[in-house]
């Protein structure tokens, strides 16, 4: 793992007393230790098991976290639905066969939304969340020079720097 971007982020001082490296793996290997094990599991459904563990207890937490305090910042209380700790821990351990129903990531929620969703909505593609600003970027940036330009076009001010 690299952990250059995580020292960037630390001073000197830190870089030197902490071994990240070490931290890390060690904290990954309690990790995959701690991660409940079910009977007459083979190996890929076990491996499968232990990436959503690690997703739970390290990715989960961290994004949860980040959705709290942006949300409060701003004066907000946010929900997430799909991340209410009844739903997390039942579908937990749904077998991946049915997570992935049909081949389809996401085929039970997507099973579950037939007839209540529209097809398009359902079997949408993800977009990337830093896409989706990006774009929502330009769209704004494309919006406010129109008008600026349109203001400026209709002022009859002439603002020149001497």
């Amino acid at each position: 793992m690299d952990m250059q971007p995580r020292k960037m982020l630390l001073n000197d001082d830190i870089i030197q007393k902490v071994d990240l490296e070490s931290y890390a793996r060690t904290a990954y290997q309690k990790t995959i230790n701690e991660t409940p094990k079910l009977y007459g599991e083979d190996q890929i459904e076990a491996r499968r098991r232990q990436i959503s563990y690690l997703n739970l207890r390290w990715f989960m937490v961290t994004l949860m976290d980040r959705m709290d305090r942006t949300s409060m910042h701003c004066g907000l209380e946010a929900r997430v639905p799909f991340a209410d700790h009844r739903i997390v821990e039942y579908l937990y351990n749904v077998p991946w066969e049915l997570k992935c129903l049909n081949g389809v990531v996401k085929g039970l929620l997507r099973a579950a939304g037939e007839g209540i969703l529209p097809d398009e909505v359902l079997y949408r593609r993800k977009v990337h969340i830093q896409r989706l600003m990006i774009q929502t970027m330009k769209n704004l940036i494309q919006r406010t020079s129109k008008s600026y330009g349109k203001k400026r076009s209709t002022d009859q001010r002439t603002d020149r720097c001497i």
